[in-house]
């Protein structure tokens, strides 16, 4: 199951009239540059505190260490979704954060711009760093936005196989479809 709390609406170039603030700032978490950077981490941090909270996603804190699905290009960080973990270990979620678990080696098409969105994509561009440090471990795995959900499926499937007994999924943002 993949958990999100906001209906994402896309930029698409300033032609969406139906681009909202909450969208905007989904946005602002990938600038570490941009003013609004730090209050957009806050602000989600705060939100997937109460999500979990309030849906009891995490049983066992001290087990859990949260990650973050990484970006289609390697060369890129995940910085705002580090900030966000980084808030939620501050607040008792979970253990650790281990934003660099997963690894993109491979760079892909850029999903938002019509690249291919399958499992398979994923599994042969995405390694897993670290293998002994998350056997019997339950994983918080984290994304900004997810559209067809396949990034995060296939990270959870990697991490199962490596020995994670849970791995919860959550997305800040879920493309809305209208």
């Amino acid at each position: 199951m993949i958990h999100s709390i906001h209906a994402y609406q896309s930029w698409d170039g300033g032609q969406n009239p139906k681009f909202d603030r909450v969208s905007g700032q989904l946005l602002d978490l990938k600038n570490k540059d941009d003013p609004r950077y730090q209050a957009a981490c806050l602000r989600f941090a705060g939100e997937i505190l109460g999500y979990a909270v309030t849906n009891k996603l995490v049983t066992d804190p001290k087990n859990t260490i949260g990650c973050c699905v990484p970006s289609s290009d390697p060369q890129k960080q995940s910085d705002g979704l580090a900030q966000v973990l980084g808030q939620l270990v501050s607040h008792g979620l979970f253990a650790s954060a281990a934003a660099g678990l997963l690894l993109r080696h491979t760079k892909i098409s850029k999903l938002a711009y019509g690249g291919d969105r399958s499992i398979s994509v994923h599994r042969n561009s995405i390694c897993i760093a670290r293998r002994p440090e998350i056997r019997g471990k339950a994983i918080f795995l984290l994304d900004d936005i997810t559209t067809s959900g396949n990034s995060l499926l296939a990270c959870e499937a990697m991490l199962l196989e490596a020995g994670v007994t849970v791995v919860i999924c959550m997305a800040i943002g879920k493309t809305a479809n209208d």
